[in-house]
């Protein structure tokens, strides 16, 4: 079981991010950097020396897209990093061996099965 962690958020809306962040600390002990914007969150692994042990992202940023993000992270030679999206438009959860897709609102329960799942791998 994982009981530490180090993650990414990146959501353009503060809320959520201190939402999701709130989620993670009520489950792991963790790590967690949260950005408003995907360059602002390569640019910061670039700059780490440690990588997150998973990244929570958006869909949809202004400006950006948030299902290019794997993309993004092989263009920049980043370590494969899982990532769970998160999407405020209507619909049910998308759980798929290497896509993961949560509506918001989060469920909370999930959100954890899912980043142990991901991590585990």
């Amino acid at each position: 079981m994982i009981t530490s962690l180090h993650a990414y958020i990146i959501d353009d809306e503060k809320d959520v991010l201190e939402v999701v962040e709130l989620m993670l600390e009520e489950h792991f002990d963790c790590k967690v950097k949260k950005f408003t914007s995907i360059a602002q969150a390569i640019k910061s692994l670039k700059k780490e020396k440690v990588v997150p042990d998973i990244i929570i992202s958006d869909v949809k940023i202004p400006n950006e897209n948030g299902l290019a993000l794997k993309n993004i992270l092989e263009e920049n030679t980043i370590p494969n990093i899982p990532i769970i999206f998160i999407t405020g438009l209507n619909g049910d959860d998308i759980i798929e061996e290497d896509l993961v897709m949560l509506s918001k609102p989060i469920n909370k329960n999930t959100l954890y099965r899912e980043i142990h799942r991901l991590i585990k791998k």
